[in-house]
């Protein structure tokens, strides 16, 4: 059960939730929701169209997966579907080989039996030297992002070598893509592949929350965005790639755990309603041929 705060003036509503990576482990984070953090815009990088691209700014973006599946679209609980080790899959494709199975789950513990989450930190360290443009550059990074006295952040370069040396042993078509400064020039593809699922999404007046490269609609149009996914990398990586998908759930009671609410089960606050209102007289100024918004 995750509980929504309100803020002194009783109109901005946040979440409370503690931060698991970086220097600020353990410390809690608190976040708005709604406000004016309700649409996204697309960052690029290093003074190119086709480095990064990424869609940033919408607050559920900064909530935990688990408050994730809180979010309700027009009073009904969501789904959020995401693309499975995307990046690894994408580099596997483009070099003749079509991944089966977790990549990040090897043969035998990668890491010392102290490192509890293997496979977590396994694919932490990959994604990481991928991004990076060096070994040392990358083992930093990773240990940089743990907090201080977790087994992770103790790793040396030489444990980290052989981790990083058992996953391309068991995905050798990766090899050269370890310290290669890949990531940005992945973020600009897994953009062009959200980009298109937005759009559809929109052309078809459904609304659509993505996380870089998960999306999170309401229940009934669960198909509907599987379909465009599906369309979007194969149209634009060339073969359709596997995703995952986690269900809402109902946000107020602790109890009940199940996927599917009734619309009327739901418990509205009168601040939340007020927020609506003016939401709504809002949009509707806008609407208006007469109305002049100057920012």
């Amino acid at each position: 059960m995750v509980l929504v705060h309100l803020c002194a003036d009783a109109c901005v509503p946040f979440v409370e939730h503690p931060l698991t990576d970086g220097s600020r482990a353990r410390q809690v984070q608190r976040v708005a929701v709604g406000g004016k953090q309700y649409a996204v815009r697309r960052v690029f990088s290093r003074a190119s169209w086709e480095r990064n691209g990424r869609f940033y700014g919408g607050w559920w973006q900064m909530m935990s997966k688990e408050i994730r599946q809180q979010i309700h679209i027009n009073d009904q609980p969501t789904v959020e579907i995401d693309f499975k080790g995307l990046h690894v899959t994408i580099l596997s494709f483009e070099r003749g080989v079509q991944l089966t199975g977790d990549p990040y789950t090897l043969a035998e513990p990668p890491f010392p039996a102290a490192v509890e989450d293997q496979r977590g930190a396994m694919k932490k360290l990959v994604l990481t030297a991928i991004n990076a443009k060096s070994a040392s550059a990358a083992f930093s990074a990773f240990r940089d992002g743990f907090g201080k006295g977790a087994p992770e952040a103790t790793l040396t370069n030489i444990e980290l070598q052989a981790a990083v040396d058992k996953f391309t042993e068991m995905h050798p078509q990766l090899t050269d893509c370890m310290f290669a400064d890949e990531g940005i020039r992945l973020m600009w593809r897994d953009s062009e592949v959200a980009r298109a699922v937005i759009d559809m999404m929109t052309a078809a007046g459904i609304p659509v929350l993505c996380i870089h490269d998960s999306f999170i609609v309401d229940q009934q149009h669960q198909d509907f965005l599987q379909a465009q996914m599906d369309a979007a990398t194969s149209r634009i990586l060339g073969t359709p790639f596997k995703t995952t998908v986690t269900h809402g759930r109902r946000c107020h009671d602790p109890v009940y755990d199940g996927k599917h609410v009734h619309p009327a089960q739901l418990v509205k606050t009168a601040s939340y309603e007020a927020r609506l209102a003016a939401w709504r007289a809002a949009n509707e100024r806008k609407h208006d041929p007469d109305y002049l918004d100057y920012g």
